[in-house]
């Protein structure tokens, strides 16, 4: 076996350790190529809805018809059983993730010998190692947390990972200044539920302390690391957000001004079917607290639309309130029901119909929003990560809306450079933005 590919579904923590697998395949002398010509393949699956669930099995077949003679592997957030592929002799479904490394070094050691795989005994010592490199990518990811239990109704992540970890801070520091060293400018720190960094649950009722204070410390620490020029923040329950929390975001320019808070609903009735720890005052507190601290900071968020029980003029509260508050990017879903989940059995279903219309409209006011919200940068300055150049050079700002650099400008100019823009008009899902001079960050 001297040959690998991976393919990494879903969120920020899927890619992150997809990374982690890269790395120790790496590691172990193998080379990446493409899926049709790897001895192994990978599949990192997610299963957070059915259909990203189908998407892992197609990728997986695929792969299996693009390569016969391939190894698969299904690893990841695996779909429940009813929903997985079926083993074979070289299809194998890792269902523990932290024998992961163990099962694809026994993967690797079978593969030596000719005939079937056999299984051996596994070492547990085998451990993915963190990424020194994030491939492909000019912003790292950085997983710090692992674990959910939530209730929230419509999840299936507590069933998926259900134990609740936090990487030591030491280990976060050194895998940070790895990844600064490899020449990363930009981290985003992340796990599946970030704002419990430190704690031994995600419900804040059992906090001992009103707020988190091993995230501040986190923060403040890893912004303290030489040659980090950003450092992003990942998705933040409303909860999360605290005097503490903004006060140390503000003390470090290099801390990026952007909070990514899922409100999922703007309607109380919806919010307590889902079974979110909030309601729409709380999430209005969040947005103001932050603005107080920080300068005009991009708030983004995810709604799901058409939820059991979401009536019109709930809907049309969910619309008031991203309005009212104006973000800067709405994710817009459209509920699926999860098999296994609460909201799965629940009644007063929303025709699909009528889901796809609310959906239409959610997507028409989120642009309007986005368009509002990089209005008042219009002719200001703002510096840029460029993580591409076709057509234009382009990259994200501070506030994470996209940057698009106008045609003529610095051809030396390749990705993961800052660099110092001027914002001059609209253009696309961002802002056209013209150079301001030739000394730009390296």
């Amino acid at each position: 076996m001297r040959s690998f590919s991976i393919r990494s579904l879903g969120c920020k923590v899927n890619q992150y350790e997809g990374q982690q697998i890269r790395q120790f395949l790496l590691d172990l002398g193998l080379k990446e190529a493409a899926s049709g010509q790897a001895d192994l393949v990978i599949i990192n699956s997610c299963s957070i809805t059915a259909t990203a669930s189908a998407k892992g099995r197609q990728y997986l077949n695929r792969a299996r018809r693009l390569n016969p003679a391939a190894v698969l592997v299904m690893c990841g957030c695996l779909p429940p059983a009813g929903e997985r592929p079926h083993p074979d002799d070289r299809t194998i479904i890792v269902t523990q993730p932290d024998r992961l490394a163990a099962r694809l070094m026994e993967l690797i050691e079978n593969a030596k010998k000719p005939g079937i795989i056999r299984p051996q005994s596994l070492d547990p010592t085998y451990r993915l190692p963190p990424p020194r490199l994030f491939s492909g990518h000019c912003r790292a990811f950085l997983k710090v947390q692992d674990g959910c239990d939530g209730s929230c109704t419509y999840c299936l992540v507590p069933s998926l990972r259900p134990t609740i970890w936090s990487k030591p801070m030491d280990q976060v520091l050194e895998e940070a200044k790895a990844l600064v060293e490899a020449g990363h400018k930009e981290l985003v720190l992340t796990g599946i539920n970030l704002g419990a960094y430190g704690q031994q649950t995600v419900r804040h009722n059992r906090w001992q302390q009103g707020h988190n204070p091993h995230l501040v410390e986190l923060i403040c620490r890893l912004a303290q690391v030489p040659g980090l020029a950003r450092l992003r923040l990942s998705s933040l329950d409303p909860t999360d957000i605290d005097p503490q929390l903004l006060a140390a975001m503000a003390a470090h320019p290099n801390i990026m001004p952007h909070l990514h808070l899922p409100l999922q609903s703007g309607c109380d009735q919806v919010l307590k079917r889902m079974g979110r720890q909030y309601d729409a005052a709380r999430f209005l507190d969040a947005v103001a607290m932050a603005r107080a601290y920080l300068d005009r900071p991009a708030i983004t968020t995810d709604m799901i639309v058409g939820f059991p029980g979401e009536t019109e003029e709930g809907f049309q509260q969910s619309i008031e309130l991203a309005q009212r508050i104006v973000f800067a990017k709405i994710h817009v879903f459209a509920f699926s029901p999860r098999p296994g989940t609460p909201a799965a059995r629940m009644s007063d279903p929303v025709p699909p119909r009528i889901t796809r219309q609310r959906c239409q409209v959610l997507h028409k006011v989120q642009s309007d929003l986005a368009r509002r919200f990089c209005d008042q940068f219009l002719g200001q300055q703002a510096q840029v990560l460029i993580e591409g150049t076709q057509p234009h050079l382009h990259g994200h700002s501070q506030r994470y809306f996209n940057v698009y650099i106008e045609d003529g400008q610095e051809s030396s100019i390749g990705p993961n450079q800052i660099v110092d823009v001027t914002l001059i008009d609209h253009h696309g899902d961002g802002l056209l933005a013209r150079l301001d001079h030739k000394d730009h960050h390296q």
